[in-house]
């Protein structure tokens, strides 16, 4: 299964292909801190993920919440490998379990509605070493 992500000002929509068909989007909060909201083909919110330190937090419509913790490169001594001083260190992966099971990206078994999820997860994973400047 291909999955296409295109981006719009603040949502990315997700396609399967190679029949496009539509599967949701995943929104940018801009209230609130770092927040995704996860919408189903329908517009209907389906989750949110937030970040919240060394953690993305995910909310389900029925207010359930889990976490997923940020894994970071470690050194020998146990300490991050943290590049230099203005750089924080670079996650390298986030582990999570669903009620369906143990979540695998690459393969064909995953529920349509966990795409949007797994794609908020890694966007923010993947900003956690930005640098906010006020």
């Amino acid at each position: 299964m291909k999955i296409t992500v295109k981006y719009h000002l603040n949502r990315y929509e997700l396609f399967k292909e190679p029949e496009n068909r539509f599967l949701g989007q995943t929104k940018k909060c801009l209230k609130g801190g770092c927040r995704l909201d996860i919408l189903d083909s329908g517009g209907n919110l389906t989750a949110s993920v937030r970040h919240s330190e060394e953690k993305l937090l995910v909310t389900d419509s029925q207010d359930k919440t889990f976490s997923c913790p940020i894994k970071y490169g470690e050194s020998a001594d146990n300490g991050r490998i943290q590049e230099s001083l203005i750089r924080p260190p670079m996650p390298e992966q986030i582990c999570f379990s669903t009620r369906q099971g143990k979540v695998c990206i690459l393969s064909d078994v995953l529920p349509e509605a966990c795409y949007s999820v797994i794609f908020a997860l890694a966007f923010l994973m993947l900003h956690d070493d930005d640098i906010d400047i006020i």
